[in-house]
């Protein structure tokens, strides 16, 4: 039987939340990559690694890309979690940005996470502060959907995570299996 394993980087709650219910879905352990020693990536099969979005780049991902010659004969699937829209533009900007090189031939997904200013500390608010003074000098035809969302949602709290957005990273899995 195949064993497979869910490890996750979350600054906020919304990936950790995403790796807990695909771990339910897939009955396996969701293990903070904290809390992960690379060493285990030989007990399992599957390794299927989510990671937090911060200025379009997938937080923890060094995980794998360090440890790429431990995983050739695994199967590894990525997911990302974010607040800019679920869109192919996001999520191909995201595959180019993080999954070059060695990371090109696994799968990459992307769940919609949340945005609340109010528990962003340190230099996570100060970036966003920057950014939301950055896109609103900008001519709103011209701005990005990732762009007009986060600027539209900056300053309420949102909440978009919802297990719809693992249905096709699932459906990847099981009909892979």
């Amino acid at each position: 039987m195949e064993k497979s394993v869910v490890i996750y980087q979350s600054k906020y709650g919304a990936t950790q939340k995403y790796a807990e219910w695909l771990a339910e879905e897939l009955h396996c352990e969701a293990i903070d990559k904290k809390k992960f020693d690379a060493k285990r990536l030989a007990d399992y099969d599957t390794i299927i690694f989510g990671g937090s979005v911060y200025a379009s780049g997938i937080k923890g991902l060094s995980l794998i890309k360090n440890n790429t010659d431990k995983l050739k004969a695994k199967r590894v699937i990525c997911f990302a979690v974010g607040a800019a829209p679920d869109d192919e533009a996001n999520l191909k900007g995201l595959r180019q940005k993080n999954m070059s090189d060695d990371l090109n031939k696994y799968e990459l997904f992307y769940c919609r996470g949340a945005l609340n200013l109010d528990k962003m500390k340190g230099m996570d608010k100060m970036i966003m502060n920057m950014f939301k003074k950055m896109v609103s000098k900008k001519d709103p035809e011209t701005l990005e959907p990732s762009e007009a969302s986060i600027l539209t949602n900056l300053d309420s709290v949102e909440d978009w995570t919802d297990k719809k957005y693992l249905e096709p990273l699932i459906a990847h899995i099981k009909s892979n299996a």
